[in-house]
C-alpha cells in the first residue's frame, strides 16, 4: 500500500532528531541544514523592488539550495598560525589536481530551485507567482514526490493555487519524475494582509524512494511586496446609475448621497466618502495596495451588476484609481413581484401549513429560470419544513418561466416546526431570480411571511443607542437615556408594551407573549438600520441576553396608549384554495412586502438583508448564504 510523502518525512525528520541527539556521527550535519534566511529579508522595497536574493543565488531572483559537497576544495587561504596547513615547497611546485565531479546517486534523487517574477510590482492583496523546479539527478525514477510550503517570517502568505505540487487531500500522493527530468510547478500566492514586513517563504520538496531524502530539498524567497507605507494614493471617480443601460456613464446619471467605503489593511477603521450631486467621491491618502471599495446606501432600488456590493482597486500611486466608475443597475424586482401568503393566522407545531406563491412579470420580456432560495440563512429553526421538496423551484431544474404580463400561482405545503413555539411565530422566506448565470441583472424580490405559533411568556431586554461615528458599537455617550420606548405587534399596529429606557439606555419588558416586535423609540428618534425588530421568547441566540439597536435623530414619533396583545388561539381562516399552478393573462403586480398571514398588515421598508434577517431572526447577521431547492 503506498504511503504519503509527507507522513514519510515527519518519520524521517523523527529519526534524525533522535541521531543527533545521540551525538551520532555517521550523518554529516551541514548536509541537513536548512539555509538560512538572508539578512535582506527586512529591506523594503520600492515600488518597483524585486526580492532580496540570498547572497548565492543569482540576481534573477531565483534561489536554490544545493548542499555542498564533502570533497570540494576549499577557497579560502589557510590560516598562518596552522602548521599543518602550510603547503610545503615541493607540493607548492606541483599543481593542484582537477576537481571532480560529484558522481550522480545510484537510485532517485530530487533536488528544488524557486523563482519569483520581479519584473512588476507586487501590491498587498495582488497575485504573485511563485516558479519551482524539481529535478531528479539520481539514475532512477522518483516516486510519490510532493512538497509544500511554509512561512519562516514577515507577513503571512495564503495561496489560491500549488499546481499539484502540495497534497491536496489524502488520496493525493504526488507525480513520478523520470531520471534526469524535471517538472516545473507555479504556485499563485497573495498577502492579504501587511503586518509583519516582508514575507519570506520556504519550499520543501521530498520523493518516497529518495536516495538522498535530506540534501537539497529546500528553497527559500523573500517575496517582492510593496510595503503600503512607501506611498499613497488616491480612491476617486463617479457612482452613477446605468438608466439606458448601454453600459457606461452619461452626463446626468451620477448619484447623490451614495456612501462609498475603503476596506484593506489600513487599522481598525473604513475611509468613507458620500457622493455629491453629480455622484463624484474622493477617498484621498490610501496606502498603496489593493482594496475593495464597498457602495451603500443606495437610492431608489439601485443596486450593483455583480450583486456582490463591492469592486476590486488598485492604489498605487498612480491615476488609474482616481477616475473609477462604479456602475450600478435597475433589480429584476423592477419587473419581477411576488408575494407570499399562509392559509391560517395561527398554527401549533407539527401542523401543516398551505402555502401560496404569486409570481407576476410586469415588465416587457420574458423572465425564465427563475429560483425560489428559502430560509436565507439556512436552518432557521421557526422557519416552514419541507421546502426542499418545491421542486417547481429546485436549483438543478429548469426554473419558471414568466411571459410578459403574466402570473403565476403556487400552492405548496410544509410542517410547523417543534422549535418555532420558543420564538412564537412560523416563517417563510424566499428570494426569487434566476439561477447562477441565469439571463437578466439580479436583486430579485425578497419576500416573507409569518404566522403565530403559541408558546411560553419571556421578557425581552434591549439596549438603545446613537451610533454617532457609525463604528456599530455602543461608545461612552452614545446611550439613549430616559425616553419611552415601545413594542409594537406588526399585526394589528397595536402598541402592546411600553417600558422606560434607564440611563445606561437599557429597557426591560416582562412577561410578554413569544413573537417577532417592532421596537419604537418615542420622540425625534428614527432607525439606523432596515433591522428594526425584537423576537420575544425563549430561544437561545436573539430571544436570550440584552440586544443591542442603533438609533439615530428623526423625526418625532408620538407616544401612543398600550393595547394589550389578544390572547393567541389557533382560529381557522379562509383556506389558500388548492391551486398548484395558475396563469392570468393580464399581470397584476404581487406584493413584496413582508406579510403577516390573512392579517392585511404588511411591515413596509426592508432590504434584502434585512429580510433574510427578519426569517432566520439573527438580527445582528450581515450576510446569508441561500438554502436552494434541489429536486
Amino acid at each position: 500500500m503506498s504511503r504519503r510523502p509527507l507522513g514519510r518525512v515527519a518519520r524521517r525528520c523523527g529519526a534524525l532528531a533522535l541521531a543527533l541527539s545521540l551525538g551520532g556521527a555517521l550523518i554529516a550535519p551541514a548536509a541537513f541544514a536548512d539555509p538560512a534566511p538572508s539578512t535582506e529579508q527586512s529591506a523594503a522595497p520600492s515600488s518597483s523592488a524585486v526580492a532580496a536574493p540570498s547572497s548565492s543565488a543569482p540576481s534573477t531572483g531565483a534561489t536554490s539550495s544545493s548542499a555542498p559537497s564533502s570533497s570540494a576544495p576549499s577557497s579560502g587561504t589557510p590560516s598562518s598560525g596552522t602548521a599543518s596547513s602550510a603547503p610545503s615547497a615541493e607540493q607548492s611546485s606541483q599543481s593542484a589536481p582537477p576537481k571532480q565531479p560529484d558522481a550522480l546517486p545510484t537510485g532517485a534523487h530530487v533536488t528544488l530551485s524557486a523563482a519569483v517574477d520581479t519584473s512588476h510590482p507586487v501590491l498587498v492583496g495582488d497575485p504573485i507567482s511563485v516558479t519551482l523546479t524539481v529535478t531528479n539527478t539520481g539514475t532512477a525514477a522518483a516516486t510519490e514526490v510532493g512538497g509544500w510550503a511554509s512561512g519562516v517570517s514577515g507577513s503571512y502568505v495564503s495561496y489560491t493555487s500549488y499546481d499539484g505540487f502540495q497534497a491536496t487531500g489524502p488520496d493525493d500522493h504526488g507525480v513520478t519524475i523520470e531520471a534526469g527530468a524535471s517538472r516545473v510547478y507555479h504556485l499563485i500566492g497573495k498577502v492579504s494582509y501587511w503586518n509583519q514586513g516582508l514575507p519570506r517563504v520556504r519550499y520543501t520538496v521530498n520523493a518516497h524512494n529518495d536516495v538522498r531524502p535530506y540534501q537539497d530539498h529546500v528553497a527559500e524567497l523573500t517575496l517582492p511586496i510593496v510595503d503600503p507605507a512607501s506611498a499613497k494614493g488616491t480612491a476617486s471617480g463617479i457612482v452613477f446609475g446605468d438608466r439606458n443601460g448601454n453600459g457606461t456613464f452619461d452626463e446626468g446619471e451620477g448619484l447623490a448621497g451614495v456612501e462609498v467605503a475603503v476596506s484593506g489593511t489600513i487599522g481598525d477603521h473604513s475611509p468613507k466618502a458620500i457622493t455629491d450631486a453629480s455622484g463624484r467621491f474622493t477617498i484621498p491618502n490610501l496606502p498603496v495596495q489593493q482594496y475593495s471599495l464597498y457602495v451603500n446606501q443606495l437610492p431608489d432600488g439601485w443596486i450593483q451588476p455583480s450583486g456582490s456590493g463591492s469592486t476590486t482597486v488598485e492604489v498605487d500611486g498612480s491615476d488609474r484609481s482616481a477616475n473609477l466608475r462604479l456602475r450600478t443597475v435597475r433589480p429584476l424586482s423592477d419587473q419581477l413581484h411576488a408575494k407570499l401568503e399562509l392559509d391560517k393566522d395561527t398554527y401549533q407545531p407539527g401542523d401543516t401549513a398551505h402555502v401560496r406563491i404569486t409570481l407576476s412579470n410586469t415588465g416587457t420580456v420574458t423572465i425564465s429560470g427563475i429560483r425560489g432560495y428559502f430560509d436565507g440563512y439556512g436552518g432557521a429553526p421557526q422557519h416552514l419544513r419541507g421546502y426542499m421538496d418545491w421542486t417547481q423551484f429546485a436549483d438543478n431544474g429548469p426554473g419558471v418561466t414568466l411571459n410578459a404580463g403574466e402570473t403565476r400561482v403556487f400552492d405548496v405545503t410544509g410542517t410547523v416546526p417543534q422549535e418555532s413555539t420558543k420564538y412564537g411565530y412560523v416563517s417563510v422566506d424566499a428570494v426569487f431570480e434566476p439561477g447562477p448565470g441565469g439571463p437578466g441583472p439580479v436583486g430579485g424580490p425578497t419576500v416573507f411571511v409569518s404566522a403565530k405559533v403559541p408558546g411560553p411568556h419571556a421578557d425581552k431586554k434591549l439596549r438603545i443607542f446613537y451610533d454617532r461615528n457609525d463604528n456599530y458599537t455602543l461608545d461612552p455617550g452614545e446611550e439613549i437615556a430616559n425616553v419611552k420606548v415601545g413594542l409594537v405587534d406588526p399585526g394589528s399596529g397595536n402598541v402592546v408594551a411600553k417600558a422606560m429606557a434607564d440611563a445606561e439606555g437599557r429597557v426591560v419588558f416582562k412577561d410578554l407573549p413569544p413573537g417577532l416586535y417592532e421596537v419604537r423609540v418615542f420622540g425625534p428618534w428614527a432607525y439606523a438600520d432596515q433591522w428594526k425588530y425584537a423576537v420575544v421568547g425563549t430561544c437561545t441566540y436573539q430571544c436570550q441576553g440584552e440586544e443591542y439597536m442603533r438609533f439615530k435623530p428623526g423625526p418625532d414619533v408620538p407616544e401612543t396608549d398600550v393595547v394589550p396583545p389578544a390572547p393567541v388561539t389557533q382560529q381557522p381562516v379562509q383556506p389558500v384554495a388548492n391551486v398548484s399552478d395558475v396563469a392570468a393573462n393580464t399581470a397584476k403586480p404581487a406584493d413584496d412586502t413582508t406579510t403577516l398571514a390573512n392579517t392585511g398588515a404588511s411591515v413596509i421598508g426592508l432590504s434584502v438583508g434585512g429580510l433574510a434577517v427578519l426569517a432566520a431572526g439573527l438580527g445582528a447577521v450581515l450576510f446569508a448564504r441561500r438554502r436552494r431547492v434541489t429536486s
